[in-house]
C-alpha cells in the first residue's frame, strides 16, 4: 500500500471512531523520519486509547503491522508504520505539544474525500454553529470540559 493510500486508510478509521480535529501532513519533504503524519485527538482518555486501538485492529486485517508504538498509558500515542506516523492526542496534550505548529514546513494533505460530514460535531452542533475550535477558543479550560460534557451528554 501507498503511504497516501495508508493515511487515507487511517483517517478513515479514524474518523469512523469520531476523532476529533483529524489532520495529515506530508512531511517527506522536511524529514527522513516519516512521508506523512496523521494527527487527531481524542475526547477523553479512554476515547484516545481506543482511537488507537481501532487503527492498529483494522490495518491489522488488512495485513499491516505498526513497526512501533509508544504512549499507551499516556496523553499521545504514537503509532509508526514507517512511511506514515499516527499521533492521536488527548486535546490538552495536543494543544501543549502542537505538532502542526512545530511542523509549519510541511504541507497539508486534502482529507475531503475521505472524512465523513456525518462526523462526531455535525450530529451534535446545531447546523450554522462552529464547533470550538482545538484550544478551546480562549474558553478556560473547566468551560470546554462543560460544554464538551454537555455535548456528549445529548440523546441523538
Amino acid at each position: 500500500m501507498e503511504s497516501l493510500e495508508l493515511v487515507k486508510e487511517i483517517v478513515k478509521v479514524l474518523d469512523k471512531k469520531k476523532a476529533v480535529d483529524i489532520k495529515a501532513i506530508r512531511t517527506e519533504e522536511v524529514t527522513i523520519v516519516s512521508d506523512y503524519f496523521v494527527i487527531a485527538s481524542g475526547t477523553s482518555t479512554t476515547h484516545t486509547k481506543s482511537l488507537a486501538e481501532e487503527v492498529e485492529y483494522e490495518l491489522k486485517k488488512q495485513g499491516i503491522e505498526p513497526d512501533h508504538i509508544e504512549g499507551r498509558a499516556t496523553g499521545w500515542i504514537l503509532i509508526d508504520y514507517g512511511t506514515v506516523i499516527v499521533h492521536v492526542f488527548q486535546e490538552d496534550q495536543r494543544e501543549y505539544y502542537s505538532l502542526e505548529r512545530l511542523w509549519t514546513d510541511a504541507s497539508s494533505v486534502d482529507l475531503s474525500d475521505v472524512l465523513t460530514e456525518d462526523g462526531f460535531f455535525s450530529k451534535v452542533v446545531p447546523e450554522g454553529v462552529q464547533p470550538l475550535p482545538l484550544g478551546g477558543g480562549g474558553l478556560p479550560k473547566a468551560r470546554r470540559r462543560e460544554l464538551i460534557w454537555q455535548i456528549t451528554t445529548i440523546k441523538l
